[in-house]
Formats: structure tokens, sequence, C-alpha cells
């Protein structure tokens, strides 16, 4: 009720102004009053329809909606990865002439087998650092995702009004920077949404992405579109990096898994190996009450 008290304090004062109360015989003698017809409906019709907003609880809604799939996406981190990420960090920072993230590892020989394991390195990495050396990974599983349909060695986009739509998410602008710099590489239309977009361009992203076959990937900061928008014409949904809790994802998740969908939705996991990715996705079972079957992440 958006307006307390329009109708009346309680039932008795909506029955005086709204039903055409009768004193009624009953079986046994005893009478009662009759509530059943109704008086001024024209004027409660106007009223109820400018004061009152009817919403469905998600639980009802989620059993209309077709199946939601997760599915991780387990990335072992290249040693080149790990040093191009720290360094991208570090010249963020304006820190380039240290060399605190080379000093373990040489620029020659990266991807060459290290006897004392990378893993001991991969704890050490920041969220940020993290988010940056998953690119690679990502470059190549997406390039040879049905997403993208490949013909005469070139990436091409599939542009009938049916094929799939994807979601991005990452919660770091560099991250978010390198997922659009591969997407512009592929050629694909995208619209993208961080901290930085302004209001007004935010909704027109949304309509955008939603009404126009061409545009198939939206690029999304997971604080700043991760709820309240809708992109239900995606099919497919991206986690490059794990948000802070599983509600953030399971509401980022939603911004596709929502009324209008006609399609199952396949969620991507991006989890580092040997990384704090593993622990975090690890609390996340426990919190979210996850569980696998066949490899398919399902509430």
């Amino acid at each position: 009720m958006l307006w307390p008290g329009l109708l009346g304090k309680n039932k008795y004062d909506f029955a005086k102004t709204y039903c055409d109360v009768k004193v009624v015989q009953g079986y046994q003698g005893q009478n009662f009053q009759d509530f059943s017809r109704g008086v001024r409906l024209e004027e409660l019709n106007v009223l109820l329809r400018q004061s009152v907003m009817i919403r469905r609880l998600k639980e009802n809604v989620l059993v209309e909606l077709p199946p939601k799939r997760r599915q991780i996406i387990k990335l072992s981190l290249k040693r080149s990865d790990i040093v191009l990420a720290k360094a991208s960090v570090l010249v963020k920072h304006g820190s380039s002439s240290d060399t605190s993230a080379t000093k373990d590892t040489s620029l020659e020989n990266l991807d060459e087998p290290d006897d004392s394991g990378v893993s001991c390195r991969l704890g050490n990495l920041s969220y940020q650092e993290l988010g940056i050396a998953k690119l690679s990974g990502f470059r190549e599983w997406l390039s040879i995702h049905p997403f993208i349909a490949e013909s005469d060695g070139a990436a091409e986009l599939d542009l009938t009004p049916r094929s799939s739509k994807m979601l991005i998410f990452a919660h770091h602008h560099k991250v978010l920077d390198g997922i659009q710099e591969f997407i512009c590489e592929k050629g694909i239309p995208f619209v993208r949404i961080d901290g930085n977009t302004l209001p007004r361009d935010r909704q027109s992203a949304v309509q955008s992405f939603q009404s126009s076959n061409e545009v198939k990937v939206a690029i999304i900061g997971i604080t700043a579109g991760g709820v309240g928008l809708d992109f239900s014409s995606a099919q497919n949904v991206v986690f490059m990096e794990l948000p802070q809790s599983p509600s953030l994802m399971l509401q980022a998740e939603d911004r596709a898994h929502r009324r209008g969908q006609t399609s199952a939705v396949n969620i991507y996991i991006f989890c580092a190996k040997d990384t704090i990715d593993e622990s975090h996705w690890q609390k996340f079972e426990q919190e979210a009450a996850l569980c696998i079957i066949d490899n398919k992440w399902k509430i």
C-alpha cells in the first residue's frame, strides 16, 4: 500500500464507505451483517490503481522460469600472466620502477615449469592482480565458445534474432578494460556499465542491449550493474571475478534469470587454481548452500 489509511483505518471503516451493509437473519434466528455487496466501486477502482502496487514474491516467479545452470571454469595461471598482472597494477599506481613483481620470476622463459612451484606466489596475488591474470584464460575460453562462430579463420558473430547474448561481470576497471579490449578485437558490438556510467547512460545501455539484435555483450561492473537492471535477453552470464558475497552473485545472475527470460541461463564462473579464488568459492558454497551435479552448479 503506497498510501496507508487512504481506504480507512481498519476493515470496518472500509466497509462503511465501500460496502452496502445489510442485516441478514440466519438459520437460527441470529442476525449478522452482510458485506458482500459493494458501492462506489468506480471510486474504489481509481484509488486502488493509484495507490496500490501488487508484486509477486520471487519464490512464486522462479517456478515459472527456465533452469539456471552454473559451471566452474578452472584456470591454471601462467607465470607470464602473473608477472604481467603485477606489472600492470604497479604501472597504475605509478610504481613502474619497482621490480618487486618480477624479482622471483624473470621475463625470460616465463612459461617454463618452475620446480619451486608457481603456487607459492599465487597466494600473494591481490584480487585485482588475480582478475587481470585470468584475462588470458578468458580470451582462450571465449574464442572457442559457441557464442562466437568461427568462419574462414575469423570470428564472425551470429546476428540472427535468436542468437545468444552474454553478460560479463567483473569488479576492477583494469579487468573490465581487458574484457572490452578483447571484445573489440573480435568485432562484437557491446555495451558497458561501470561506476563511471551516468544514470541516463545506464538506461540507454540496457535498452540497447535488450532491443538490438546486433548488441551481443554487456560488460558490467558487479557493484554498479549487478542489481535492478533487466538483461533478460541474455542467455549466458560470466563472472570473471567472484563477487564479495553469494547474495551479490545471485543478484547479478538474476539480471538475466528473471521474468521475460525464455531460455535456460548458463552461468560460467572463472576460478583460478591454487589461489584465493578457491577458498572464496568454498565459502560461497557454505553460505549459499550450492550443490554440484555433473559439474553444473545449481541452487
